[in-house]
């Protein structure tokens, strides 16, 4: 399993942040270790951890 880490888009923590994959339901879910932020989205058998936190980033810029 590769563990790839990412800096929260919320609290900027450096590498708080990491996605579980769940190739079986098509479907990843992030989270932030420090301020407890997540986000789950569903994925494909193409989609990488930087794929996952991508569609994060996305969605908060998209939210403001």
């Amino acid at each position: 399993m590769n563990n790839q880490q990412f800096n929260c888009p919320f609290c900027n923590h450096e590498k708080s942040c990491e996605v579980k994959m769940d190739r079986a339901r098509n479907t990843a879910r992030i989270q932030c270790r420090v301020c407890l932020e997540d986000f789950q989205t569903t994925t494909n058998v193409l989609s990488e951890p930087i794929d996952v936190y991508n569609d994060w980033v996305d969605a908060c810029e998209s939210a403001n």
